[in-house]
């Protein structure tokens, strides 16, 4: 199955169950903006929601704990977005990495995935 097809069978399904559809990002920017919402707003719910891969619920709460904590002593935008050195998606890949192997980002790696309409968030996870 090709992403944009998968992307639109994974937003249909979650439009069935009344959830919310998958964002779209046109700069990682707005993607690390979108997770730091999900902490202001308390709401793991709809950060998990985003993802287009699935996450066990042991790892979900590792994760959002991990970036409040990243959060409470910087930024998510300085962590993830190298101190504001990457602001744009790179023109021949079709995935971003972000994060990595190291205590500053609290071992976490995002992956964005591009698809036809622009990015999607398709997974945090961490390394162990």
């Amino acid at each position: 199955m090709n992403r944009t097809k998968s992307i639109n069978t994974h937003n249909r399904q979650r439009e069935e169950l009344n959830m919310p559809t998958q964002p779209l990002f046109t700069n990682p920017k707005q993607a690390i903006g979108f997770m730091r919402a999900c902490l202001e707003q308390d709401d793991p719910r709809t950060l998990y929601a985003a993802f287009s891969q699935d996450t066990s619920s042991f790892w979900k709460e590792r994760i959002f704990a991990s970036l409040r904590e990243i959060e409470a002593t910087d930024t998510l935008e300085s962590v993830f977005l190298d101190g504001g050195r990457i602001t744009s998606f790179p023109d021949h890949e079709s995935v971003l990495h972000l994060g990595g192997h190291g205590p500053r980002t609290h071992y976490l790696h995002i992956k964005l995935v591009k698809f036809d309409r622009g990015w999607v968030l398709e997974s945090i996870h961490v390394c162990r």
